[in-house]
């Protein structure tokens, strides 16, 4: 389908929209009325200040991804939990409500993940805060020895040789 240059800049609002939310771009082109993946891709391709706004949008929306991890992890995601069976001869049911942290580990190593693949600068696991991503130079040093200073040196008494006279 083939959008005028106001259509256009009007659904590329909405995508914004989304993205500066944390929403996915997936989710977002999901939405009635939206374009493909592939023709907005084709508006990135051909428009500079898309790909800006664009790109501005993403690392806002990650922002609010990760303020979202510091809510997952203070909410209780409670769950009920129903056991029944039998001891010995009598049966029981029990209800157990309870936080379930696992869930909460897993959606937040799931932010964290996606976070670390959009901009593995920012939210790796990598922290590189000499070289700027460049290969560090180490400059080739050939006879060099290095003296450990924890190692006593040979300056005490020369051990005693063993006389074959007093055998």
């Amino acid at each position: 389908m083939a959008y005028t240059p106001s259509q256009r800049e009007l659904l590329f609002k909405r995508v914004i929209k989304g993205l500066q939310s944390g929403t996915s771009l997936r989710q977002v082109l999901k939405l009635d009325g939206m374009p493909s993946r592939t023709a907005l891709y084709d508006w990135l391709d051909k428009d500079e200040k898309f790909q800006e706004r664009f790109a501005r949008a993403m690392e806002m929306g990650d922002e609010v991804l990760e303020e979202r991890k510091l809510e997952i992890a203070s909410l209780r995601l409670i769950e009920t939990v129903e056991e029944s069976g039998y001891s010995g001869e009598a049966a029981f049911s029990k209800t157990t409500t309870r936080d379930n942290v696992q869930r909460s580990k897993l959606m937040i190593e799931t932010i964290n993940t996606i976070l670390a693949r959009r901009n593995p600068r920012k939210y790796g696991n990598k922290i590189d805060v000499t070289s700027d991503g460049k290969a560090l130079a180490v400059p080739a040093i050939i006879g060099m020895t290095i003296k450990n200073e924890t190692t006593p040196t040979n300056d005490a008494e020369p051990p005693i040789e063993e006389d074959d006279d007093l055998n």
